[in-house]
């Protein structure tokens, strides 16, 4: 969930579909709870076109310029990885945002879990989350580890950030 600075508040989250496949869930609702009829048309958005039957919104942030940003988890060539919605402040996708408003940018080598996004000062876009690799010296087990990514405001990885835009902060095994 997230506040406007006009007092609207922005709830991201997930809706499952009769179908079992589930898809990105925003509402806009007006300071007084009810729905901003200006997003959408009626103040909420199911969008059904993500990928597989397991795709979900974790976190929301807020654009300066009203944009909409979610981070989710999708399932992606076999392996669990972040995905990243932008929407324009009337619900529309942002087509000028990865691929027509979505983004879907493997961190680690096996399998990613959303965390959280945030925008810095900068414009640029941090997804903070954590991603399996192998245990070094035992390929057949992996590990959890910490992963940052940033982003230019475009979605492209921002390589002037740990050289290649991403920093996986091993935390060991037990």
């Amino acid at each position: 969930m997230a506040l406007q600075p006009d007092g609207k508040i922005v709830i991201a989250g997930y809706s499952t579909s009769g179908n079992g496949y589930s898809g990105a869930f925003l509402a806009r609702l007006l300071p007084d709870a009810t729905p901003d009829t200006t997003f959408n048309g009626n103040g909420f958005l199911y969008d059904p076109n993500y990928l597989t039957s397991l795709d979900q919104t974790n976190s929301i942030a807020l654009q300066p310029d009203g944009k909409i940003l979610t981070l989710g988890g999708t399932l992606f060539n076999n392996q669990n990885r972040n995905i990243i919605h932008r929407y324009n402040p009337d619900g529309s996708f942002d087509v000028g945002f990865g691929i027509a408003g979505t983004l879907i940018s493997p961190i680690g080598i096996n399998d990613d879990v959303p965390g959280v996004i945030a925008l810095q000062p900068n414009g640029k876009i941090i997804v903070a989350s954590y991603t399996t690799v192998p245990i070094p010296g035992n390929p057949n087990f992996s590990e959890s580890d910490d992963a940052i990514a940033r982003y230019n405001s475009d979605g492209t990885l921002d390589s002037t950030f740990n050289s290649d835009g991403i920093l996986i902060q091993p935390v060991g095994h037990y």
